[in-house]
């Protein structure tokens, strides 16, 4: 998905009510109504290389996708 610039996507897991965002600068936040039973299915990686679950732990983002519909331009 390209926004505005901006290369990310949206994802779900599967038989939960949960999904995730991502930006390319690793950051990410898992969404919907059972986000943490969700959290332990996602890995993260810096350059194509995994890391540490602290260090991807790091770099979740709270309101991450509100945070990408928010720096979107209005309707013209």
């Amino acid at each position: 998905m390209s926004i505005i610039g901006l290369r990310g996507g949206l994802g779900a897991i599967s038989d939960m009510d949960a999904g995730y965002v991502f930006t390319p600068d690793g950051r990410f936040d898992v969404v919907g109504g059972q986000p943490e039973l969700a959290r332990p299915f996602i890995g993260c990686e810096l350059d194509g290389v995994p890391v540490t679950s602290d260090h991807c732990d790091g770099l979740r983002t709270p309101g991450l996708l509100a945070e990408v519909f928010a720096s979107l331009p209005g309707a013209p």
